[in-house]
């Protein structure tokens, strides 16, 4: 059976934050009908409005079925919209996926996580996932302060396709480029298929050409993702890829594009012999291994500093509150005294970034590590299996 399935970052933030919402969402869900989707997968359709848009052109594509969170914080920004019926569906918010106190970045308030799904076909059923991973808020794939948190995710993330039977089938923005160590962790310990680079269609789907930026630091970069695995009684694989959503049109005398990403369209094949579960490989999990103590480091150096801020400050309102009590003149008295009241909220604030938040973080990288743990097992288990199944993948 023949499927077509589309992943698309809609950046449906309300304005100003992102530029022409409700007319983009407006323009991607007309542009839903002649795609003759059997799915989508949407990340950041963080507005009701942009759900509600979304929703509707689906149902004029052939795609009644959806599913989202509603919350207007924390709600991940994952819509998916189907031709069959949604069943068994389970969100999944990242252990780690950022920093509270990085409000800029807005990752920690978005909820980021995965939804994974079955969708019941005429051919048998497949399980979806929908994820959005942390951004990297520089040149995309560098290893920056949140290397550790996206891969972190990819282990959880992996862990959950491993252990799922059905034929898998993986949509997303994943704020990774193909040759990272995060996206060698994921394809490693799943043996996921990249469908772009086997249908010999590898196209960025951030470019530097956008108005809406300057791509990756002023380049090109391909992000998101179909990825598919077979199932163990079917199989799943892509037969062609294209991107789409990327014509540029013009409203009101400015370039405008659909969103600040390209689609990908995937057609696949559901059906035929499945395979036995792959075994995560002991590359994909030495890499993991790695990042996570990578990223350990990096909390533990964000740690000392936040601590390091905190005695200055305090020190700071220390001295300020010694000195206005034994100085005889008024105005300097006045002066000490606002110096110390001033000093104490950077020293509170950086205190409990330290003793409250950071501690969180290390209990998120000691979960992910007892993930990585479960991995290790699969990987022993697997391949002892795998002696005994004949079968050719």
């Amino acid at each position: 059976m023949r499927l077509r399935l589309l992943s698309l970052n809609v950046w449906g933030l309300p304005a100003p934050v992102s530029r022409i919402p409700a007319e983009r969402m407006e323009r991607i869900a007309a542009g839903l009908p002649p795609l003759h989707l059997d799915a989508a997968a949407f990340q950041e359709a963080w507005s009701p409005e942009a759900r509600d848009i979304l929703s509707r052109g689906g149902r004029r594509a052939g795609l009644p079925h959806t599913w989202s969170r509603e919350p207007l914080a924390g709600n991940s920004g994952l819509l998916i919209l189907s031709r069959w019926p949604i069943r068994d569906v389970h969100f999944t918010r990242y252990d780690l996926a950022g920093l509270p106190q990085r409000i800029q970045h807005a990752d920690w308030y978005g909820g980021k996580g995965f939804a994974r799904c079955v969708l019941d076909t005429p051919a048998g059923e497949f399980s979806l996932f929908n994820t959005h991973l942390h951004a990297g808020y520089g040149r995309v794939g560098a290893a920056d302060e949140y290397f550790g948190h996206r891969a972190a995710q990819m282990v959880e993330l992996a862990l959950a396709v491993a252990t799922t039977s059905r034929p898998v089938a993986v949509l997303g923005d994943l704020n990774a480029e193909p040759r990272s160590q995060e996206m060698q962790i994921l394809l490693g310990a799943t043996a996921l298929t990249d469908s772009a680079a086997a249908a010999g269609r590898p196209m960025p789907t951030i470019v530097r050409s956008s108005p809406y930026g300057d791509g990756a630091a002023g380049r090109d970069a391909r992000i998101d993702y179909v990825l598919t695995r077979p199932g163990v009684h079917a199989g799943l694989q892509a037969t062609a890829v294209e991107r789409t959503f990327d014509t540029p049109f013009t409203l009101e005398g400015r370039v405008e594009t659909f969103s600040d990403h390209r689609g990908v369209l995937a057609e696949l094949t559901l059906g035929g012999p499945g395979c036995p579960l792959p075994a995560p490989t002991p590359e994909a999990l030495a890499t993991a291994r790695g990042a996570i103590r990578r990223g350990e480091r990096i909390a533990e150096q964000r740690q000392k500093m936040q601590r390091t801020r905190a005695l200055s400050a305090g020190a700071l309102a220390l001295g300020s509150a010694a000195a206005a009590r034994w100085t005889r003149r008024q105005w300097l008295r006045r002066a000490a005294r606002g110096v110390a009241g001033l000093a104490l909220l950077p020293a509170t604030l950086w205190a409990g970034l330290a003793e409250a938040f950071t501690p969180s973080e290390f209990a998120g990288y000691r979960r992910v590590a007892e993930r990585l743990a479960t991995l290790e097992r699969l990987t022993n288990a697997r391949a002892s299996s795998a002696r005994d199944d004949h079968r050719a993948c």
